[in-house]
């Protein structure tokens, strides 16, 4: 939204923006190709989909690369990276507007989990999206691709026994109805893709692509991260009220689920380019 008002009062309506929320014009891979096509102008995925269409954005699926939240923001804001995924997007159609983040992502389930072995034969569902299946395959448990929309019927009904999303998706589809664990694993950033038809983008005139380029980086980053981190400390609360418990994993419980799934990091590199790896690594301490 502050996007949106920036845009239209800074150009005296030369923009005019419309929101579509809630996946209201189809699904991230449909908005992509949409967007890609020229009839949709700007979207957001997060990186486990976007990677279906650009392959370096599998960079966000190494497992456990970051202990806190500090330490992902020192990734997805450094200049080097997101000229470096920028440069795979173009190839693509697109323009990488910015990155922005949502905490990590945290296991839950209906049993306690400290430790890789607790994980042995677990259900649980994943996006569809090779690498963090893979992650979850290394830790013994039995990933199972799902749309997110079939998800809290698949918890209720059993079908599978946990999931793994940032808290604000946990508290906002209500799984902790579902749920009576939610462990802080911190295993992936939960990093979302703000992105354009390149196309549409490089036709601007120069004055309105700056107004663009500004909206859609200071405006759009400081709004949405004002908005994710007040949000975020209320939605605990409301899991703890609900009578889920909440798991911290120790540094070296954490360590133990790193250990076994270093395999990942390896096969990621395999497959991304090197400028893109080069400069994520660069962020990492």
């Amino acid at each position: 939204m502050a996007v949106k008002e920036y845009l239209e009062s800074e150009s005296g309506g030369r923009f005019k923006v419309e929101i579509y929320p809630n996946n209201q014009i189809g699904s991230n891979r449909e908005m992509t190709e949409a967007l890609i096509d020229g009839s949709l102008v700007m979207a957001q995925a997060s990186s486990g989909t976007q990677a279906s269409f650009v392959q370096d954005a599998s960079i966000f699926d190494v497992p456990f690369a970051w202990k806190n939240e500090d330490e992902i923001k020192d990734s997805i804001y450094d200049k080097d990276l997101i000229a470096a995924l920028d440069a795979s997007h173009q190839a693509a159609g697109m323009k990488l507007l910015s990155l922005t983040e949502n905490q990590f992502r945290q296991l839950s389930a209906n049993k306690e989990i400290h430790t890789p072995d607790d994980c042995k034969g677990l259900v649980i569902r994943t996006q569809e999206n090779s690498f963090q299946m893979q992650t979850w395959s290394l830790l013994g448990a039995n990933p199972t691709p799902l749309a997110f929309n079939e998800l809290y019927t698949a918890l209720q009904q059993g079908t599978v026994e946990a999931q793994d999303n940032p808290l604000e998706l946990f508290v906002s589809q209500k799984f902790y109805e579902q749920q009576d664990y939610f462990i802080k694993t911190n295993y992936l950033g939960h990093v979302y893709f703000w992105y354009c038809n390149l196309e549409w983008y490089n036709a601007l005139p120069d004055d309105l692509r700056e107004m663009f380029d500004y909206a859609t980086s200071t405006v759009l980053v400081g709004d949405y991260e004002k908005y994710a981190d007040e949000d975020n400390v209320n939605k605990l609360k409301v899991v703890e009220d609900n009578g889920v418990q909440v798991i911290e994993l120790s540094d070296e419980e954490k360590a133990a689920f790193k250990e076994k799934v270093t395999p990942v990091w390896d096969d990621i590199e395999a497959v991304i380019s090197e400028e893109v790896w080069s400069a994520f690594t660069n962020t990492l301490k």
